[in-house]
């Protein structure tokens, strides 16, 4: 079971294995990632170049990450997407000033 702060403990470790690029992405694509299930396997988020905000699509892509596999045994792909960018909206909502230079500072650090 997750908490909020557990969460998002996981989420900044995988950051840190996480290569962030920036691409021209179909409409309606803000960002993807590709991963493997592997603790120690590199994640490669791409973010669109006209998408609003590379925190918000860096957490929502890191959710996928680690909730992906629990969330597609009870969800079709349509209803986790609702719940991941829900989850995304609640922790960006309740990120501190502190938190959220923090996640862009960590973020720009990872754009290659």
């Amino acid at each position: 079971m997750y908490t909020r702060k557990t969460l998002m403990a996981a989420l900044r470790k995988s950051l840190k294995r996480a290569r962030i690029e920036y691409h021209d992405l179909p409409h309606a694509i803000h960002a993807n990632s590709e991963w493997e299930d592997s603790p120690r396997a590199p994640i490669l988020i791409k973010i669109d170049k006209s998408a609003a905000g590379d925190t918000p699509c860096t957490i929502h892509e890191l959710l996928h990450v680690e909730l992906d596999e629990r969330l597609r045994a009870i969800f079709d792909d349509e209803l986790n997407e609702v719940v991941i960018a829900a989850v995304e909206a609640h922790l960006v909502g309740k990120l501190a000033p502190v938190s959220l230079s923090w996640w862009r500072k960590a973020i720009h650090r990872r754009i290659k």
